[in-house]
């Protein structure tokens, strides 16, 4: 294997934990607080953090154990035929805009019954 290419498969490991970390964090403080809970997340903790970057890299260790990672995907290391493993990757990815577009709901308070009256 060239060095380009072990460069970029870690590169698009480090992507894959970035994705996992996101989601867990997310999840977490968006979802499960802010819309479940309706409730202020405590305070970020370095324990908490860590432990967001364990569920990252276990995410990133599955997908690249299961060639489902959305980032083998994106720099074009991913397996091209195999369309069950293509449509998971798919599926990452759109979890992640999900619960990006969803975070932005909550953070920005915006109101969708607002938004789409006539007084705006």
């Amino acid at each position: 294997m060239s060095d380009k290419k072990v460069l970029k498969k870690v590169q698009a490991f480090l992507l894959d934990v970035f994705f996992g970390f996101y989601i867990s964090i997310l999840t977490e403080r968006i979802l499960l607080y802010a819309v479940i809970l309706d409730d202020m997340p405590e305070p970020l903790t370095n324990t908490k953090l860590l432990t967001h970057l364990l569920i990252g890299a276990i995410f990133a260790i599955l997908t690249f154990a299961t060639r489902t990672s959305l980032s083998l995907k994106m720099f074009g290391l991913g397996a091209e035929r195999d369309s069950l493993k293509n449509a998971v990757a798919i599926h990452i990815a759109w979890i992640l805009i999900t619960i990006s577009v969803v975070a932005g709901w909550v953070i920005t308070r915006i109101s969708l019954v607002d938004f789409f009256s006539a007084e705006g």
